[in-house]
């Protein structure tokens, strides 16, 4: 007993004030151990969730493009397609060249403008819906796009009908030519495995429509990779004076290939 009392009188005599801040000490330390915890399992939360949620990165839309990706530039990550600088509007009739003119569309009045709404597919892949439907001219670029995107996915479908031009040669060529195409030639980093003076063709080639096989579409078909979310292909096909170029993503080869195929046989 006198070892008890001895203790419980040494512990009266303890400053209040010391046990005070022991008590705060506590308290304290448990709110910031558990800020600490609350702020890793957001970071955790937005790091797993944000991917799935907006789906691949991609470079800002250029203007004059309607927010369409004409190409995937796996091979020239700096070449502009159809992204020419609008034109001032007084200088453009100064040169006497016209001033670029962009319309946004439905895709009902879209299909009657010629010759290009004829190069359009019947139909959207299914579960897909318009996000853009663009009319873009001025002196260097001419086309219609349509572009089918599907909600909460990255998959996307970007239809682009433009006039032939004589730029366009080099990346023209011959389904039995398949080192200008055929992604199951080569190995990744294509950069790596195509020979440099191919990389322009290589990147995104034009198929002869009367040409055109499902085969060649199929070998332009990268499988997706770990992560991603889906195959992606990028072509385009030449009808006569016209040009379909094809960026889709998630989208099966024999799809496109029948639309292809409709579209020339309507023309």
């Amino acid at each position: 007993m006198t070892r008890v009392f001895a203790l419980f009188e040494g512990f009266s005599e303890i400053d209040e004030e010391v046990l005070d801040r022991c008590e705060r000490g506590r308290v304290l330390s448990w709110r910031k151990w558990g800020a600490l915890a609350a702020c890793c399992c957001v970071v955790l939360a937005a790091v797993m969730g944000l991917p799935r949620l907006f789906g691949p990165e991609y470079p800002a839309p250029r203007e004059g493009d309607g927010g369409e990706k004409p190409y995937h530039y796996l091979l020239l990550p700096d070449r502009e397609q159809g992204a020419e600088e609008v034109p001032d509007e007084d200088e453009a009739r100064k040169k006497g060249s016209p001033a670029a003119e962009e319309r946004v569309l439905t895709l009902e009045i879209a299909r009657g403008l010629e010759p290009f709404g004829q190069y359009l597919p019947q139909t959207g892949p299914e579960g897909f819906r318009e996000e853009s439907v663009r009319r873009y001219r001025d002196e260097n670029s001419d086309f219609l796009s349509v572009l089918w995107t599907k909600e909460w996915s990255p998959e996307e479908l970007s239809w682009r009908v433009e006039r032939y031009d004589e730029a366009m040669a080099g990346r023209v060529t011959a389904v039995e030519d398949r080192e200008n195409y055929d992604m199951g030639v080569y190995f990744l980093p294509l950069t790596d495995s195509v020979p440099e003076e191919l990389w322009e063709i290589v990147d995104h080639p034009i198929f002869r429509a009367e040409e055109l096989t499902l085969e060649a579409v199929q070998s332009r078909v990268i499988p997706g990779t770990e992560g991603d979310d889906g195959a992606r292909m990028s072509f385009g096909v030449k009808y006569g004076d016209m040009v379909v170029e094809v960026n889709a993503k998630g989208i099966s080869a024999e799809w496109v290939y029948e639309r292809l195929v409709e579209v020339g046989k309507n023309n």
